[in-house]
């Protein structure tokens, strides 16, 4: 089971739901990742917060996420 929806998997699931409400959903949520993208080549801080939190979570969960 994945940890986390990829813009591939938005595009999916409003492809399957076929409403307008999903479509536009599905937008907003790859243009999200479209941003997020842009900000984590351009600025290595998000990085590397992201990274110290999966490690975090790999001590919490005990479970080795690569």
């Amino acid at each position: 089971m994945p940890y986390a929806f990829t813009e591939h998997g938005t595009i999916m699931a409003a492809t399957v739901l076929k409403s307008a409400r999903a479509a536009q959903t599905g937008i907003f949520v790859v243009r999200a990742f479209i941003r997020l993208s842009g900000i984590l080549v351009n600025d290595r801080q998000p990085a590397d917060k992201t990274e110290e939190l999966e490690r975090r979570l790999q001590s919490h969960d005990g479970i080795s996420r690569k």
